[in-house]
């Protein structure tokens, strides 16, 4: 609610204890898979936020081979009908929640800098 997101797929968690929020095609452009779990922090409890998505397929497979996968995912910048038919799939196999929001950048920036 606090980032007006769509949850597409349940995960394995019910929490998450933080986020990062990251530009996707930077991060597929430039990071190892090391560099990409480093993302995460201390903690694989935690949301990853992706901006700049298109469709989600690059997040979704990049998110396939860097094990562990971080507790929540979302693409920011779509809808649900723009989603890649296959990403919901990724997510249940890699346990995953997967959550879109079209919310302005700045607004859910905001809205993630209120929860606890």
């Amino acid at each position: 609610d606090a980032i007006d997101a769509t949850e597409l797929t349940d995960g394995d968690w019910d929490t998450a204890a933080g986020h990062t929020v990251i530009d996707s095609i930077e991060a597929i452009r430039r990071l190892s898979s090391t560099e990409f779990y480093h993302l995460y922090g201390e903690s694989t409890n935690r949301a990853l936020v992706f901006t700049n998505v298109t469709r989600g397929e690059g997040v979704m497979v990049a998110l396939r081979v860097v094990k562990p996968t971080p507790h929540a995912v979302v693409l920011h910048g779509i809808s649900e009908d723009d989603v890649w038919e296959h990403a919901t799939d990724l997510a249940r196999i890699e346990g995953f929640s997967l959550a879109v929001t079209d919310a302005d950048f700045d607004a859910m920036l905001d809205g993630l800098r209120e929860l606890p």
